[in-house]
């Protein structure tokens, strides 16, 4: 298998292999783990969405004119 699809079949099984290892232990961990893995997709997602909100304004500013440099009568 190539690289790419090596990638691609991990980060499929990924969410399954978390959920693996956050559901063994006794109902405390169990419930620790969950929420920790919970906090640390949430963090993960949130900054993502900022970054790529940040990214479509840098593009958008790129394709856009100034128009602060013209001057009407």
């Amino acid at each position: 298998m190539s690289l790419l699809s090596d990638l691609l079949q991990s980060i499929i099984d990924m969410p399954g292999e978390f959920a693996e290892v956050a559901t063994q232990g006794s109902i405390l961990d169990t419930l620790l783990a969950t929420t920790l893995l919970l906090v640390g997709a949430l963090l993960v997602i949130v900054s993502s969405l900022f970054f790529g909100y940040l990214l479509a304004g840098a593009a958008v500013d790129l394709l856009v004119p100034d128009r602060s440099q013209f001057s009407y009568p």
